[in-house]
């Protein structure tokens, strides 16, 4: 009977993934991320096409116990196994499915500057699924602005976050429920730049009073994420961007409110068109691996991205603020 080569493969839901100075084993079912040195990264690499016998004799012909020390490191992660037949052990399926329309989508408004109704209508028609609303009433009455939600509530947003500037009658804390029970879909109404925090006693975590403003709690805090479904959407496009729309307060439609660029305004443009336009979609393929000061990271299919991009030439991008690379990275 043949005696068949031993191989090594790492689990279908272990991807590594190389750095400048330091490579990583993404954990897609643990959530986890294992740093590892880049040598062992391309031993991993060639493993993939090898036996262990070919690739430790490779890599370490005179001290064949460094290479088995390695794969004795991968073993007690549970990070990989061997095996005699890697063909019956296929690789994950990491492609990403785009879904249809807009995912996400930010509106400022104060009820006065544009129709808001324009921007929450053409989003409906774009199954938009998450939208988060940034509102100032002052001098809205409570029977308009209950109206507004239950009207939303019959869309097809599956969630909603909801900031709200604080303004004295929101001190009383059944006017926010009434506000948040008029709207299914809101996940949280936070009221900002209150006199001070507290939460609802009947919806604690979904009914939020701070004195943070919006900059405030917008401020970058490293972030990271490890699941399949971003790791994919990150391989080909920004999680930040992609399949975002944002509206601000003068009805502008943006990819982000902190961009001074426009690319058209609810008022006078079709939102849909905009949307579907090479220019406002262009971003969303800014993903990681095309972002200088980014592209090298281990990190970099697991961090969350919320960074001001500008585009370069050859199809690559910058952040803006080079400095907040420092803190992510």
């Amino acid at each position: 009977m043949e005696n068949k080569p031993i191989y090594f493969k790492l689990f279908a839901h272990n991807i590594p993934v190389l750095g400048k100075e330091r490579s990583a084993i993404y954990d897609l079912q643990k959530g986890e991320i294992v740093f590892i040195p880049n040598i062992l990264f391309q031993i991993i690499q060639d493993l993939k096409q090898s036996s262990l016998a070919i690739v430790k004799n490779q890599y370490a012909p005179k001290q064949p116990e460094l290479f088995d020390n390695y794969i004795d490191f991968l073993i007690k992660k549970d990070l990989g196994f061997k095996t005699k037949s890697p063909e019956s052990f296929p690789e994950i399926d990491l492609s990403y499915q785009v879904p249809a329309g807009i995912y996400n989508a930010v509106i400022e408004s104060d009820f006065e500057q544009y129709d808001i109704s324009l921007a929450i209508n053409s989003l409906d028609e774009l199954l938009c699924r998450h939208l988060e609303l940034r509102l100032q009433i002052n001098g809205i009455e409570e029977d308009f602005l209950l109206q507004f939600f239950r009207e939303i509530n019959h869309k097809s947003f599956r969630s909603m976050v909801v900031f709200i500037e604080y303004r004295p009658e929101l001190w009383q804390e059944d006017w926010a429920i009434k506000v948040f029970e008029a709207c299914r879909k809101i996940e949280q109404l936070i009221i900002i730049n209150c006199p001070i925090s507290f939460k609802s006693d009947q919806y604690t975590d979904k009914i939020i009073y701070t004195t943070q403003s919006l900059d405030e709690l917008s401020i970058y805090k490293k972030r990271y994420i490890v699941n399949i479904n971003y790791f994919s959407e990150a391989l080909h496009f920004n999680p930040f961007y992609n399949r975002k729309v944002c509206i601000d307060k003068e009805g502008n439609i943006k990819n982000d409110l902190r961009e001074n660029h426009a690319w058209g305004n609810v008022e006078k443009d079709n939102l849909l068109k905009v949307i579907d336009s090479e220019e406002f979609k262009s971003i969303w393929e800014a993903s990681p691996d095309k972002i200088e000061g980014l592209k090298d990271s281990p990190l970099r299919y697991c961090q969350f991205l919320p960074f001001q991009l500008s585009k370069n030439e050859h199809n690559t991008w910058s952040v803006v603020n080079e400095n907040i690379l420092q803190t992510a990275n």
